[in-house]
């Protein structure tokens, strides 16, 4: 019985967050690069890599790096929340996102065609 009101609550959750989703997709995109990541709270490596060769390439680009790891205590999820929320924006205005690892808004919205996601590992 848990199983079914956990599959449920998670059901309604993505309807939620793409109907929000859906209305944050109005905005324009702009000229900018996302970097997501789970895995720390700070931009790895692989990112300050990218970051440097992509303004070789292109001084006017945006980068935007969102890192927040999920932790599990209730401040931390709270936090995970509105960094959700914040990632919709971002991914709604962004020509490109690239994530080193599972993402939930990367992986339960639905994005407009032009976006772009690359996935490093």
């Amino acid at each position: 019985m848990k199983k079914i009101i956990l599959t449920v609550l998670i059901t309604i959750g993505k309807i939620f967050l793409n109907l929000i989703y859906l209305i944050i997709k109005i905005f324009p995109i702009k000229n900018q690069i996302l970097f997501m990541s789970r895995q720390s709270n700070n931009k790895s490596l692989d990112f300050k890599m990218l970051e440097d060769k992509l303004k070789e390439k292109d001084k006017d680009i945006k980068m935007i790096f969102l890192c927040q790891m999920l932790e599990k205590d209730i401040k931390s999820r709270i936090k995970y929340i509105i960094y959700i929320f914040k990632s919709m924006y971002y991914l709604a205005t962004s020509k490109v996102c690239i994530v080193d690892t599972y993402c939930i808004p990367v992986s339960i919205l639905k994005h407009k065609k032009r976006l772009k996601i690359i996935q490093i590992w």
